[in-house]
C-alpha cells in the first residue's frame, strides 16, 4: 500500500494476489476495499482475509 501525493490517492503498490489493483482516496478506504477486491478476483462471495503491509 502506498500513497501518490500528486494524485492524492492510496494504492496498491504489490500484492500476491495476481491482479489485485485498488485505489482510494484514504488509507481506511483502500484497507475495506482490497479484500472485497481479491475476494472477487478469486469468485468468492466473501471477503478474503488480508494481511496489509505499508512502507
Amino acid at each position: 500500500m502506498a500513497h501518490d501525493p500528486e494524485a492524492n490517492v492510496w494504492y496498491v503498490q504489490t500484492s500476491d494476489v495476481e491482479g489485485l489493483g485498488a485505489e482510494a482516496s484514504t488509507a481506511n478506504a483502500l484497507i475495506a476495499r482490497i479484500p472485497v477486491t481479491a475476494a472477487d478476483l478469486r469468485d468468492e462471495d466473501e471477503p478474503d482475509p488480508v494481511q496489509i503491509v505499508t512502507g
